[in-house]
């Protein structure tokens, strides 16, 4: 008996979760018709498949609306039974943060976000010089 729709957990290289429907899943993951030829002629290619079926597993949303989070999951994202998780909902999914991790991505985001708009306006600046 079905008990809701498919999704698929994913251990994220930044530390944690994303929890995606089946489709958008397989989406992001890029099976094509060339995927055995790829396979067979890239390590890297080789290296992404395993990435992403080693590092996922199909869930199913209860009766009772709730998921199961695997332990090595867990384990993964540094998620600890009594401590505060952050729950994050991205255009494709959701993704299962620790609270330390998640503050931590997001000063990472705010380093990069700077050093980008510092790289823009020398661009900017570089492009009014007269030659």
């Amino acid at each position: 008996m079905r008990t809701g729709p498919d999704l698929v957990l994913r251990c994220l290289p930044e530390g944690s979760i994303g929890v995606y429907p089946e489709s958008v899943f397989l989406a992001m993951r890029g099976s094509s018709e060339n995927t055995v030829q790829q396979a067979a002629n890239s390590i890297l290619y080789r290296r992404t498949l395993r990435s992403f079926n080693a590092m996922s597993q199909p869930e199913k949303i209860s009766a009772q609306g709730r998921i199961t989070l695997p332990g090595a999951f867990r384990d993964f994202a540094g998620l600890i039974p009594g401590k505060e998780v952050v729950v994050v909902g991205v255009d494709i999914g959701v993704e299962i943060w620790s609270r330390e991790r998640w503050e931590e991505e997001q000063e990472k985001i705010m380093h990069h976000m700077d050093e980008r708009g510092d790289l823009e306006m020398a661009a900017d600046l570089n492009a009014l010089r007269p030659d």
